[in-house]
């Protein structure tokens, strides 16, 4: 059967090559070709948007998780205040992780993420003081917690000042003139 299209194939070749489609079959196919393929502009928005929600999900649960390990069976610490605490701690904590996520669209010195992680260190020293310390030291330290987001947040807010500032000044400078962070 093989040999017999194949011969069919080589005796009516001239015919096979005169035919050719319409301009209307072409203009058909490039107009499908150009539905098919999707909108470039989209994908950094959308992946833009990606970071921002991961990186506020992952702060809430890395929140949630660190506060219940450290309220479980501790009468003295962060349970016992109740949410008065915790409403502060989610609302610093939503802040930070929306300039982070802001942070990301700079190209910026990774200085400013060894600082962060300091700063989550010393945190995490409060915390466990918290829960060891005496009644009277409790304020003190719930305070420092406090200044302590209020620091990171200030930290992540003059970062992205300077850098949206740069940025701008980029945009009206030349190639040669432009300086990171």
């Amino acid at each position: 059967m093989k040999d017999n299209l194949e011969d069919f194939i080589t005796e009516n070749r001239a015919a096979f090559d005169q035919a050719s489609p319409s301009l209307k079959v072409w203009a058909d196919i490039d107009k499908r070709i150009d539905q098919a393929k999707p909108s470039r502009a989209i994908f950094p928005i959308l992946r833009k948007l990606a970071a921002v929600f991961a990186l506020l999900g992952i702060g809430a649960l890395i929140g949630i998780s660190t506060l219940n390990q450290k309220n479980l069976g501790s009468p003295n610490g962060l349970a016992a205040l109740g949410n008065e605490y915790q409403e502060i701690e989610a609302f610093y904590q939503v802040q930070i992780s929306q300039k982070v996520a802001q942070l990301a669209n700079f190209q910026y010195d990774q200085s400013i993420k060894e600082d962060l992680v300091q700063l989550d260190e010393f945190l995490e020293e409060l915390k466990m003081a918290l829960q060891e310390a005496p009644k009277e030291k409790e304020e003190e330290i719930i305070n420092a917690m406090i200044n302590n987001y209020k620091t990171r947040v200030e930290l992540l807010e003059r970062v992205l000042e300077h850098l949206k500032s740069n940025d701008t000044y980029n945009q009206h400078s030349s190639p040669q003139d432009q300086k990171s962070i």
